[in-house]
């Protein structure tokens, strides 16, 4: 499916076999579930998964499997433009539940995550955001497709440490370039900017001050 690509930081692969093979199920019941368009089904068994599993575990055992099945139904024709909204609208509640969930008043560490204009694909960087304040850090996540004035405007409201940008392969290059080098050159020094993504790499080397993750 063209709107499920993923840009996020790494996430751990040691996983207890029970729980990959709990997860491995799970991801079965929400692909059959969104071939049936059964919208209860899909929010219980990922509200379920995440209640049972660390953000970490989540992430790399459910989200990132059911994004990668969606792509590839969608890419052998078998994915309807109605079943990619369904998931997408599934795990965006679900990740934003997360780092709803997760997020405390007062934590020193500062990150600023969301996808520069251009780039539309949010879930790995929504991830990335999830993992980083479950692991205690302060992270603000303020979405997609976002002007590098936008991100400038609350690098210099808040105090940051960091902007995360998610990128892939598939956004809008002719725009996303030039939208990171001006929030690279419109940052403090201080702040560090950080890419992740399957575009990372590839951006990292034409935006000098950025960092691939």
């Amino acid at each position: 499916m063209t709107g499920v690509q993923t840009c996020a930081l790494p996430i751990s692969s040691s996983v207890a076999p029970e729980t990959a093979s709990a997860a491995t199920l799970t991801v079965r019941a929400v692909v059959q579930a969104i071939e049936r368009f059964d919208a209860v089904t899909v929010e219980r068994e990922l509200a379920r998964a995440a209640a049972l599993l660390r953000a970490p575990d989540l992430l790399r055992t459910v989200i990132v499997p059911l994004l990668d099945e969606a792509g590839a139904r969608w890419h052998a024709g078998r994915g309807r433009i109605a079943h990619e909204h369904l998931l997408s609208a599934s795990i965006r509640n679900i990740l934003g539940s997360l780092l709803r969930l997760h997020q405390r008043d007062g934590v020193p560490d500062r990150l600023l995550f969301g996808t520069p204009s251009g780039e539309r694909h949010e879930f790995g960087t929504l991830g990335a955001a999830v993992l980083a304040s479950a692991g205690g850090l302060g992270a603000i996540y303020v979405g997609p497709d976002m002007p590098a004035e936008e991100l400038l405007a609350v690098a210099a409201t808040v105090e940051l440490d960091a902007v995360v940008l998610g990128v892939t392969n598939h956004g809008d290059t002719a725009r996303v370039t030039p939208e990171v080098a001006a929030v690279a050159a419109g940052l403090t020094p201080r702040v560090e900017l950080w890419l992740g993504g399957p575009g990372a790499g590839r951006l990292a080397a034409l935006v000098p001050r950025a960092r691939a993750l």
